[in-house]
């Protein structure tokens, strides 16, 4: 995108989000940050598929293989266990980036968090941060242990 026109959508977004008063709906919010998600995840898979080493997937196209067959058996293999790593890695920032948005006001656990600082309540408070812990906690022992069996 030209620079310019760049900077221009970004004034024409700040000046959106001023007008709204700097609240967005959380449904757009979500939407937001799902094309941001999908959009990260498009760029490094796409990055994993192009420095794959394309040796193994030469030699099975030597063999008579057709196109696809070659994909499934030499180019997937190779990089499937960087694809779901990086899936892991996507899952697990939008985990913790779910708290943070709540926080701010998109919903959910942050939210939640939030009211309960304003109302001073404190054994709530002590609830909801050690059901993110938990979460954050299993998630990184799930996703570790996903990672050594696919590496």
């Amino acid at each position: 995108m030209v620079p310019e026109r760049a900077a221009r959508h970004r004034l024409v977004r700040l000046r959106l989000a001023l007008r709204s008063g700097g609240r967005a709906r959380p449904v757009r919010r979500r939407a937001r940050d799902c094309r941001h998600t999908w959009g990260s995840a498009a760029k490094l898979f796409a990055d994993h598929i192009e420095n794959a080493n394309l040796g193994p997937f030469e030699a099975v196209r030597t063999t008579g293989a057709g196109r696809f067959a070659s994909i499934l058996y030499a180019l997937v293999p190779d990089i499937l266990p960087v694809l779901l790593s990086t899936a892991l890695y996507l899952w697990e920032f939008n985990i913790r980036a779910s708290t943070v948005l709540g926080i701010v006001g998109a919903g959910g656990i942050g939210q939640e968090l939030k009211n309960s600082m304003d109302l001073l309540d404190f054994a709530r408070l002590f609830t909801i941060i050690a059901v993110i812990l938990v979460v954050v906690t299993t998630l990184d022992q799930l996703s570790s242990w996903l990672r050594r069996r696919l590496i």
